[in-house]
């Protein structure tokens, strides 16, 4: 290699190209560092920085006076005494203060939620609800009683019962109004003043095994019906029932029965069709007992129509195959 160096030099002499190399050194390269200053100047420096620091202060900071301190002076004499090992930090310091300003803050505690009885709000009833609309219980038992409606279906008894009996206030109102409101799943609806109370009798449901069967004792002139699935003694559907009930109970030949009323709507399951028929109006009802704490609620009603029921022959061949089947 140093003999391929020596002549490759010695052709560039010969064409008069050669040139020494300059040797590498840092002194001919400028330093990226900066020069340092003279200690002179560092001390100078360092001076006025510290100065700087012990005097410089916020603007906004300036304008405030003294921070106060909420540390009450038996805790701050406490602190003084303390020996330098066991002072207080900041933090510490912050946490007595926050500490006693919560205790001259009187802070009120909202609960979570409001109490049992203020959540039981009442809902507004719509117009068109048949809970706002009163009956004429007796007009209406006149019309139905042992009668079948030539249409299957709640919603018809419905409309039939608020056209026949409804007072001329609630029909005037609601003129001109298509369809009423009403809960057409549950086992009971309750109106103005009256209440609909709906039984099934047969059908695939009533079997052995099931022990909700609803039957007609001492030769129908009982009924047991039982409450929805979502009904307990504190219903307030149960409540109304059991009110009415005991009013209708209580009436004699001196205390005639009251207009409000329950009114009871059957209706059978034909095996021919496999489906259910139409409702019948089997009366008014009367409270007769009901078992406490039972699930579903356990009532016996008393039919009080029961002798116009078997009176007349057309109702009476009806009345008995309800109770019958």
């Amino acid at each position: 290699r140093a003999a391929k160096i020596a002549r490759n030099e010695a052709r560039l002499k010969e064409l008069g190209l050669w040139k020494p190399m300059p040797v590498k050194s840092n002194a001919g390269y400028p330093s990226k560092k900066r020069p340092a200053a003279p200690a002179a100047a560092k001390s100078k420096k360092l001076q006025a920085r510290s100065l700087s620091l012990v005097t410089r202060r916020s603007p906004r900071l300036s304008k405030q006076g003294d921070r106060p301190n909420y540390v009450e002076p038996k805790l701050a004499d406490e602190g003084r005494r303390s020996s330098t090992n066991n002072r207080q930090s900041h933090q510490e310091k912050e946490i007595l203060s926050t500490q006693e300003i919560s205790k001259e803050t009187k802070v009120t505690k909202i609960p979570s939620s409001p109490p049992s009885s203020s959540r039981q709000s009442v809902t507004p009833v719509p117009a068109n609800s048949v809970r706002s609309i009163s009956l004429d219980t007796q007009k209406l038992v006149q019309t139905f009683l042992g009668r079948s409606f030539e249409q299957t279906g709640k919603e018809f008894v419905i409309q039939q019962a608020f056209r026949e009996a409804a007072y001329a206030d609630d029909l005037q109102r609601l003129e001109g109004v298509s369809r009423l409101s009403f809960n057409k799943y549950c086992g009971a609806q309750l109106w103005q003043n009256a209440a609909f109370l709906w039984i099934n009798i047969g059908g695939p449901t009533s079997s052995a095994s099931n022990s909700v069967i609803n039957e007609f004792p001492q030769g129908g002139r009982l009924v047991t019906w039982f409450g929805g699935s979502r009904m307990d003694e504190g219903s307030s559907v149960i409540q109304s029932l059991l009110r009415m009930g005991r009013e209708a109970a209580a009436s004699t030949e001196s205390i005639p029965l009251p207009s409000s009323g329950i009114i009871l709507w059957c209706r059978r399951y034909q095996q021919e069709s496999k489906k259910f028929g139409s409702y019948i109006c089997l009366g008014r009802l009367a409270y007769d007992s009901h078992v406490p704490g039972s699930y579903p609620v356990a009532f016996t009603w008393r039919l009080i129509d029961y002798d116009d029921l078997i009176s007349s022959p057309e109702r009476r061949e009806v009345f008995l195959e309800v109770v019958q089947s």
